[in-house]
């Protein structure tokens, strides 16, 4: 893998890194937030011969992979679950049931505002 300017990547232990910036005056790469220097092939340790500084050996620190965001899980709004907790508690209710759970069941749709 050839690190690239501008991208974020993934270390070994699964932690985000980025954006990068090439250094020109010691030949690798780095992340100001962080603050981590990476050879250029993605390597944090100092067995990388063309970057010109002390880089402490970290494994765990390696980038082995482009950073790729999950795509996010759609979220229900509060007052879509109530909706369906109303729905669900009707359909319910319309059944057959024992008189405490049917006084129950009025009970918690009380609660939303529904009376019947």
């Amino acid at each position: 893998m050839q690190l690239e300017v501008g991208k974020y990547y993934k270390t070994r232990d699964g932690r985000k890194v980025g954006p990068l910036d090439f250094r020109e005056d010691w030949g690798g790469f780095a992340c100001e937030t962080t603050g981590s220097v990476y050879c250029p092939d993605g390597s944090h340790g100092d067995a990388c011969d063309t970057v010109r500084c002390c880089i402490d050996n970290r494994p765990y620190d390696d980038l082995i992979a482009e950073w790729t965001d999950e795509p996010a899980q759609p979220t229900l709004s509060a007052e879509t679950i109530d909706h369906i907790a109303i729905d669900s508690l009707r359909h319910h209710y319309a059944t057959e049931m024992e008189p405490l759970q049917k006084e129950a069941f009025r009970i918690v749709l009380r609660y939303y505002g529904v009376t019947l």
